[in-house]
This record gives C-alpha cells, structure tokens and sequence, in this order.
C-alpha cells in the first residue's frame, strides 16, 4: 500500500491508528506492506488489520478521526469527492531494519497507486533482516524507525507512555 512517509512514519510509530482509504480491500487481505512514496521509494514497514471501518466520511470521520494521524482539512480535502470511506484499523505495525526496494520483491512490482495485492508467500521469501523478532517490542521497533531514510524535516513523535 503506498503512503505519503509522513503517514507511513505516523503508523510505524503508532500515533496514527488508522488508515484512510476511499475503497475497501479484499476480504482475505490480513497483512499490508508499507510502500513509502517520493522520496523514500522503498517497503518501509507492515501492518496486520485489526478490523475495517465503512461508511460516509462524516461517519467514518466520527469514528476514527481521533485517532487517524490527519488533519480535519486533509481528511476533507481527500474525501471531498467521495460518499464512501474505509479506514483500516492498524494492528502490530513493524519497521523493517532495512527498507526494501520494490525490485527485491518482485523485478516487474511498480510503485502501487494506492495498492497492490501479493500472495502471502511473499513474505516468506524476505531476507531474515527484514525480521523484527518478537511483536510486542515497541521501543526495539522504535530504535528500528530512526534507521530509515526519512528525507523530510519531520522528527518522529515520542510514544506514548502506558502504565504496566
């Protein structure tokens, strides 16, 4: 799935939940690559979906608006042609240690417009540095993030602290 860096770094960190599409995916669709667009051009991270949001983009907007990662005026702007709207809800987000260029997927991948869709075998076939290891090691992810090549003047935000 293509997404601007500033999003893609936005769900990589956690702060952004959600992520808002004008269309739905493919009901067996459980796992997204992050395609960071200009000027990182590489596979940045992945996301398992949790659940899929529908509705008009007032509803939608309502429901996930909060926790979207988006301006009100960027989500209208996107949306202001549109009577439906999607937001995934983002679950387990990981950076990859390395960003993957779309060639060492597949030589004939072209940057997706908005999405592609792969086999799952294809993730069987990432190099074992593209691992994070265990899923629930949020600062290890976090340490992960600053290694990639982020070309905007965007510092990504501290998480959150949870109570134990």
């Amino acid at each position: 799935m293509s997404l601007h860096p500033q999003y893609a770094k936005r769900i990589l960190l956690g702060s952004k939940k959600v992520e808002f599409r004008k269309r739905r995916l493919a009901d067996d669709v459980e796992i997204v690559l992050i395609y960071a667009t200009a000027p990182v051009q590489r596979v940045v991270g992945m996301f398992s979906i949790e659940s899929t949001i529908e509705g008009t983009p007032e509803e939608v907007w309502r429901r996930a608006g909060e926790v979207g990662g988006i301006t009100h005026a960027d989500y209208e702007a996107y949306y202001r042609a549109s009577a439906k709207a999607v937001a995934l809800v983002v679950k387990n987000p990981k950076a990859f240690v390395r960003p993957l260029p779309l060639r060492d997927i597949s030589p004939a991948l072209a940057p997706p417009q908005s999405f592609n869709y792969l086999p799952i075998e294809t993730l069987n076939d990432f190099p074992s540095t593209y691992s994070l290891g265990k899923p629930r090691e949020k600062y290890r992810q976090l340490d992960l993030l600053a290694c990639l090549p982020w070309n905007d003047d965007e510092a990504p935000a501290q998480p959150e602290r949870i109570a134990a």
